[in-house]
């Protein structure tokens, strides 16, 4: 009989595996926001670009919401589960800082569709938030900026820590922007959106570079 039976399952296997779970979750947000840029960079050089406007974004946001450990150490939003939260582990305020980049084009009826790349942290050394999300919006532009809705949907990748495993939800997330002009290609702006069901609200500022002028976006 081994002499130690009943060592607890904490070992370098774990850890190894931890590492393993979390390395290709941190790749997806990156990997996104490269085909991102690189859509946008060969939209730059699209000798069509007057009949389909783009516009590449770069943003900063500060994401609230509500975190709950699970048993196994990962987390999860109050919305991913049926079950409610033992008394023993409850829900508890949280936030994250996340970075993001949005790719989008004009099309008809002062509309743009394209996508979102998400990827920051919950604060703390080892945890992970990241996002892969369709975006939906209709804008009203003018020579001073503009003010837009917009809805996100996708998916979406919370850590607790480097140990713990990433834990994945299905998101809708409807928002508000407003921009003002800082050149005829470039605005400054910020958004306020909440994601539904877990309670979550998020709010950042962020830079848009276009592809043309203004009075191209807006003549869609």
């Amino acid at each position: 009989m081994h002499p130690c039976p009943d060592i607890p399952a904490v070992s370098i296997l774990d850890t190894s595996r931890g590492r393993a779970r979390y390395d290709p979750a941190m790749r997806r947000g990156p990997a996104l926001a490269g085909l991102i840029v690189l859509f946008a960079t060969g939209c730059v050089f699209d000798g069509a670009a007057a009949q389909r406007p783009a516009r590449f974004q770069l943003a900063v946001n500060s994401r609230h919401l509500s975190v709950r450990p699970t048993p196994d150490g990962a987390t999860g939003t109050l919305a991913r589960t049926t079950t409610p939260p033992t008394p023993e582990v409850p829900a508890t305020p949280s936030s994250a800082v996340t970075g993001s980049a949005q790719f989008t084009m004009a099309w008809r009826y002062h509309t743009y569709v394209g996508a979102e790349a998400e990827a920051g942290t919950l604060g703390w050394s080892g945890s992970n938030f990241a996002g892969m999300y369709g975006v939906f919006g209709a804008e009203s532009t003018s020579q001073l900026g503009s003010l837009a809705v917009e809805l996100a949907a996708g998916q979406r990748w919370m850590r607790y820590d480097a140990f713990s495993k990433d834990v994945g939800s299905q998101v809708i997330e409807p928002r508000v922007r407003g921009e003002l002009w800082l050149s005829p290609q470039i605005t400054f702006g910020a958004a306020l959106g909440a994601s539904s069901g877990d309670g979550g609200w998020v709010a950042g500022m962020y830079l848009s570079v276009y592809s043309n002028l203004y009075n191209s976006w807006q003549s869609h």
